[in-house]
């Protein structure tokens, strides 16, 4: 799923980019080997999760992988987060909002609750307070990426979710309130017909399945900023 989810980011080794969800690390490290396939980094990689213990994964992901460098960590809430790399106060060039979700459809996430009990995944995801609470940090957490966005640059907003309500609908929301925002293709012709994923319901989304794409649940909807 990270790896769709940079695909369609296209990162390129001068643009500054934020990961506003970052932990565990998987999205950050492809965004460096990606930024890094043409030669040296001249942009920057900024990626921010609101856990502490999240993030200590995430650091020793990136140093794994030899990218510990290579990125600005942050600690704080995605609804709130302000800053920016020096001399970028108009914003990044490109945002990602993989955000929080009931991870419905990640058989690596399902597969934890067969040791907790499904009686803590209903009582953690499936209750109606808990989806509306979620569903409202999900908007947050979308507006607040594309705030820090500048003008002509690029958003991705991703789930592991199955669910329209976590998906078409907070886009669908946003582009309605937001003049700004502006959907458009998740791939290039050429990508799309290459990696076939599913048409979500709303005009340009994308998802894949388990049965149609034998890989667990991902939802890509990619907007753009207008100027005015």
């Amino acid at each position: 799923s990270s790896v769709a989810t940079i695909a369609a980011l296209e990162p390129k080794a001068d643009e500054h980019i934020l990961d506003l969800c970052c932990a565990p690390g998987a999205k950050l490290c492809l965004i460096a080997d990606t930024m890094k396939s043409n030669g040296e980094i001249t942009g920057s990689i900024t990626g921010n999760d609101v856990s502490a213990d999240r993030l200590h994964v995430c650091r020793s992901l990136l140093k794994k992988y030899g990218h510990i460098n290579d990125v600005t960590i942050c600690q704080g809430d995605g609804r709130t987060f302000s800053s920016f790399p020096e001399g970028k106060e108009e914003g990044y060039d490109k945002v990602v909002v993989d955000t929080e979700c009931t991870h419905d459809g990640s058989l690596k996430h399902l597969q934890k609750y067969k040791q907790w009990g499904w009686d803590k995944f209903e009582k953690k995801f499936m209750q109606p307070e808990r989806l509306n609470t979620l569903s409202e940090l999900q908007f947050q957490l979308l507006s607040n990426g594309f705030k820090l966005l500048k003008p002509g640059g690029i958003l991705i907003y991703s789930t592991c979710s199955f669910t329209k309500a976590q998906n078409e609908d907070i886009v669908a929301r946003f582009v309605q309130v937001e003049e700004r925002a502006k959907l458009i293709p998740v791939f290039s012709p050429e990508l799309h017909n290459l990696i076939e994923p599913s048409d979500g319901s709303l005009p340009f989304t994308i998802r894949f399945d388990p049965i149609n794409h034998k890989t667990g649940a991902q939802f890509i909807a990619k907007l753009t900023k207008t100027s005015s």
